[in-house]
């Protein structure tokens, strides 16, 4: 079982009323919980606040695993079930007035929203392991050509180039030695990076993933980053971005009445190898394509 770890941009208030909006039900109580770390021998305590949701769209099935292991923690003894790709569930974690949720199901299409989406990217560059990269997936934006990679490598290195936006990196994990007593320092199997952490839960309890959370945030604002992922950045609808995103709508718009422009689409989610397209604030999303017939 995996867990996605998404941090978000907005308060721990806005992302529940989002989420009840959605349909989403509280499952048991809120949960103070304190989590205290060893770092080069000294504690670091936290606290958290955490609340979980849940959601089943259709008619029961199966049990859903991830459900009974929050829901017994929160208190919930009741079976949930599923139909496939119908449940959709949310931990909502603040911690010192940072907000994290942790996906299961399809929850991950709602986390996304309201995501920091340099969130995975930014733990990658400071805890990946450069010697075992497994996957990367990267576009390559040139004045040439735009192109999507995906390498698949064992124990060796992979550099970036020029024009390089990644979208997932799948390694191990290394950490320094003064986070020797951390959970994360254990952990053996890959992580996946992207705009969210995922992690095998493997025999960790819910208050395990819970320090895990503690830790990433620690490394997030106190660890500095051994290496650079470069990435696309997006740019938010706001007065600040708005002179930014009006010379780039022009030089689109200008590309295309001249002919010189292909427009592809270069933003999705992929989830067990379906394609997602999830515009944002209700948009809608026109595809022109070509059929090929051989």
């Amino acid at each position: 079982m995996e867990f996605s770890i998404y941090k978000q941009v907005i308060t721990r208030e806005d992302f529940i009323t989002d989420l009840r909006e959605k349909g989403m039900d509280r499952v048991g109580d809120s949960i103070n919980y304190n989590s205290t770390r060893i770092i080069d021998g000294e504690e670091k305590d936290a606290s958290m606040k955490v609340d979980f949701f849940f959601k089943l769209d259709s008619d029961d099935l199966v049990e859903i695993e991830w459900a009974k292991y929050w829901g017994n923690y929160f208190g919930d003894d009741s079976k949930n079930t599923k139909s496939v790709e119908s449940a959709f569930g949310m931990v909502v974690i603040e911690i010192e007035g940072d907000v994290f949720a942790i996906s299961l199901g399809r929850g991950h299409s709602y986390a996304s929203n309201t995501a920091d989406m340099d969130f995975g990217f930014d733990i990658a560059e400071i805890i990946h392991d450069e010697s075992s990269i497994e996957i990367k997936s990267a576009k390559f934006f040139k004045q040439t050509k735009n192109k999507s990679l995906t390498q698949y490598n064992v124990n060796s290195f992979v550099t970036s180039e020029i024009g390089e936006s990644h979208e997932l990196l799948v390694s191990k994990i290394s950490l320094k030695d003064k986070y020797s007593e951390l959970l994360l320092h254990e952990y053996e199997d890959k992580m996946k990076f992207g705009s969210a952490v995922k992690l095998n839960v493997n025999d960790y309890k819910p208050n395990d993933i819970l320090d895990i959370v503690h830790e990433l945030n620690y490394l997030l604002l106190n660890e500095e980053k051994s290496g650079s992922l470069p990435r696309m950045n997006f740019l938010k609808n706001n007065e600040d971005n708005a002179p930014m995103i009006a010379d780039l709508d022009r030089r689109l718009l200008t590309g295309i009445l001249d002919g010189d422009t292909s427009v592809t689409l270069s933003y999705f989610i992929e989830d067990d190898g379906d394609i997602f397209i999830e515009p944002a604030n209700d948009d809608q999303i026109e595809i022109v394509y070509k059929k090929v017939i051989p």
